[in-house]
């Protein structure tokens, strides 16, 4: 149906309904619907939200300032283009809709609700007055007016989802001060009274219900209506009237779920009640309550342990209907924990590392992480993961900070000390790029500067080596045995940050031991008492050889040619062992022994001069005279005794300054050869000498330079020799300082 229908045929539709077999009398002080289980709820459509709804107008008394006005707990509509007056000071808490789509399809939908009701049959006959009657849930109706002219009461049975509907088919008017009161639970938005022509309620009445008039509805001053007044085709006129058309509405800030960090949180909402009204909160055992103030109000509530607690705030307005609002409230003080992985400080070499994580927090909860000035932002992944990646940073170390801040609002935090490090370390293999060793089983060493107890590597031939840095920053490994010649050696290190450093070394095995021979091999004379010993090497032209003999120690070098000499001082007449060695560039020593004898020959005594032959005779001239006779050989010589011979200088010492000429006088006992011989530290620096002399003083001069050049400050050895003709030997020694 589209449109309000007409008087006339709402009264037969009434009429037919009577027609169907209800009973017009008989009613007593209760009285029981018969079709109560049965009876369905009024569907009001888009009108439901209404207060008041007309096809005409709504008209509003304006009273004088400081009077009551009248309040509409819900929407205000007119389907005709009729603007309501009244409004203000009336006060609409709703929407005020006018001539609009809005309002003509709701007043289509009062429209098909009233129709629905009036096609019902069957039901209870409703009296004339209901003043003093109990009305149980079901159809109510009856084909005449209808009147209250006290109180009637519609009782619920304890169903809060019964429905009452009440048919009049005439007018309905309920006098000053009338009251429609509810029991057993019932409901205003389950009572509905369409009414086939106008209804008037008196002043100061109390309404309950939906009314669907026809025709006209007037509400008297200072009426209450607990429901809806809603007009077809007539009027709807008001004053100083209180609406309660729909339950009062309560809520709970945060919804159905909340949760807090205080232990006596303060639980707060909004209402559409109004003082002196109460807004009643249960919690834990608690009943709180508040008056609100503005739509608003709140508690606080005694102290709570952590955890889930139901919260129910309720609140009941002018008209006793009740509105309620529900809560999961949890009590949450526990800090969310947060981490950061590689704990308390790590380092990377990486200038853009992903920080990553761990939280208990709720997946899609927020992590703010900081590091240097940038700050950034993720979420907590399901598996309770998360991880960002900043910006480049530089080297060096700085706090990196996660916080996250869990339902409840409790922030947990954790820090790390980040450090970003790119510089690759500095490693080296001892003996650098090339080294070489006599050893085959060789220790390979070298340094890092990376921290102690870090892994190094070192491969070699088929070996794969592994040690630690100690604490000076050195490193040692010993490999197995390798063949003679060339190894690549390679090293390698990674400081904490994972930067790599490595080092490449050729490594020269080289166990064989160079050749060294001494002139004249394994035995050898000689008269001389400063013999030179000679001989040949493989070593390296260059290399140093050492010679001992009869307590000398001399160093000569290994010629071009493989050759090599040193001479030794004053060595007595003897058997001497000789030991010679050179080194290789490897360590390798090689050597060479010899046993040299020095054999100083004895003087020999003189034979008597054998007698002369007899002339030969003359020759005649031209002839060849004949030849003399040969004279007796002269006789053998008894050997004698050698004159005693000595040397002596005539100092113990001297002094010399550096660079001058040093005297060394002597004194002879017999004629002999002197020489000088001037050593430093066993090795000889000068060697001087004289040809035969007598006997007497003498001197030899040294000119105080090694080498050409003027000799070092220090303590020299001054040894003279004397060697008779006869080969007798006599020695001295002196020092001299030199400053």
């Amino acid at each position: 149906m589209s449109g309000p229908r007409s008087s006339r045929r709402a009264k037969v539709l009434v009429l037919g309904a009577l027609a169907g077999g209800l009973l017009a009398s008989g009613f007593g002080p209760v009285v029981a619907s018969a079709v109560a289980a049965s009876t369905p709820m009024v569907d009001l459509g888009q009108a439901s939200t209404y207060a008041v709804l007309s096809g005409a107008s709504v008209g509003n008394t304006v009273n004088a300032v400081g009077a009551p006005h009248t309040t509409l707990r819900g929407d205000l509509g007119v389907k005709a283009d009729a603007q309501p007056t009244g409004f203000p000071p009336g006060v609409v808490t709703g929407t005020t809709r006018v001539g609009n789509a809005a309002a003509a399809q709701a007043h289509a939908d009062l429209v098909a609700a009233y129709d629905d009701v009036a096609r019902r049959t069957g039901g209870t006959a409703l009296a004339g007055d209901l003043a003093g009657l109990t009305l149980a849930p079901g159809l109510h109706s009856t084909a005449a007016a209808v009147a209250n002219t006290g109180t009637v009461r519609l009782d619920a049975g304890g169903d809060p989802d019964a429905v009452f509907v009440f048919k009049v088919g005439g007018a309905l008017t309920m006098a000053a001060r009338a009251q429609v009161t509810l029991t057993g639970g019932a409901r205003a938005s389950r009572i509905f009274w369409q009414v086939n022509g106008a209804a008037g309620i008196g002043a100061n009445a109390k309404f309950a219900g939906t009314a669907m008039a026809l025709d006209a509805l007037a509400i008297g001053a200072g009426t209450e209506v607990n429901g809806r007044a809603l007009a077809l085709t007539g009027a709807v006129s008001l004053d100083a009237n209180e609406f309660y058309s729909g339950p009062p509405v309560v809520t709970i800030a945060g919804g159905a779920s909340a949760t807090t960090t205080d232990t006596t949180p303060t639980i707060s909402g909004t209402t559409d009640v109004v003082a002196p009204r109460l807004v009643t909160v249960t919690i834990a055992g608690q009943a709180l309550t508040a008056v609100p103030s503005d739509g608003a109000w709140s508690v606080t509530s005694a102290i709570l342990a952590n955890g889930t607690y139901p919260v129910t705030a309720s609140v009941r307005d002018g008209a006793g209907n009740p509105g309620t609002a529900t809560q999961q409230l949890t009590v949450d003080t526990v800090l969310p924990v947060v981490t950061i992985d590689g704990g308390a400080s790590t380092t990377t070499n990486d200038p853009t590392p992903t920080i990553a994580g761990a939280s208990d927090a709720a997946p899609g909860t927020v992590v703010h992480v900081t590091a240097d000035t940038q700050t950034l932002s993720t979420l907590v992944q399901p598996g309770g993961t998360w991880n960002v990646t900043p910006a480049a940073l530089t080297d060096g170390t700085r706090t990196v900070t996660a916080a996250v801040t869990d339902l409840a609002g409790n922030e947990g935090t954790d820090s790390q000390a980040l450090t970003v490090d790119t510089t690759a370390p500095a490693a080296t293999i001892d003996g650098g790029a090339t080294a070489l060793t006599d050893d085959a089983t060789p220790d390979i060493s070298g340094t890092a500067d990376v921290a102690p107890g870090t892994a190094v590597t070192v491969t070699l031939a088929d070996q794969t080596l592994t040690g630690l840095v100690q604490a000076g920053g050195t490193w040692s490994l010993t490999a197995a045995a390798l063949s003679n010649g060339p190894h690549r050696v390679v090293m390698a290190v990674s400081d904490a940050a994972g930067n790599p450093a490595g080092f490449t070394q050729t490594l020269t095995v080289d166990t064989v031991s160079p050749f060294v021979a001494i002139t004249g091999g394994a035995t050898a004379t000689t008269n001389d008492v400063d013999p030179t010993i000679a001989g040949t090497s493989g070593a390296a032209p260059g290399t140093v050889v050492t010679v001992s003999i009869a307590g000398q120690t001399m160093t000569t070098l290994v010629q071009a040619n493989g050759a090599w000499n040193a001479t030794a001082a004053f060595v007595g007449a003897g058997t001497w062992p000789i030991l010679a060695s050179a080194p290789d560039p490897a360590g390798n020593v090689g050597s060479a022994r010899q046993a040299l004898t020095i054999a100083v020959d004895p003087p020999v005594g003189s034979g008597g001069n054998g007698s002369t032959g007899s002339p030969g005779g003359t020759g005649s001239p031209g002839g060849t005279g004949t030849p003399g006779g040969t004279g007796t050989p002269g006789g053998t010589g008894t050997p004698r005794a050698a004159p005693f011979l000595t040397v002596s200088l005539s100092a113990a010492s001297f002094k010399s300054i550096r660079g001058r000429r040093v005297q060394v006088p002597f004194v002879l006992s017999g004629p002999a050869k002197v020489t000088l011989t001037v050593l430093r530290s066993r090795s000889v620096v000068a060697k001087l000498s004289t040809t035969r002399r007598d006997a007497g003083r003498g001197r030899l001069t040294w000119n105080g330079k090694v080498r050409a050049k003027p000799a070092r400050r220090g303590t020299y050895k001054l040894n003279v020799q004397a060697i008779s003709p006869a080969g007798l030997v006599a020695r001295d020694a002196a020092t001299v300082r030199i400053s």
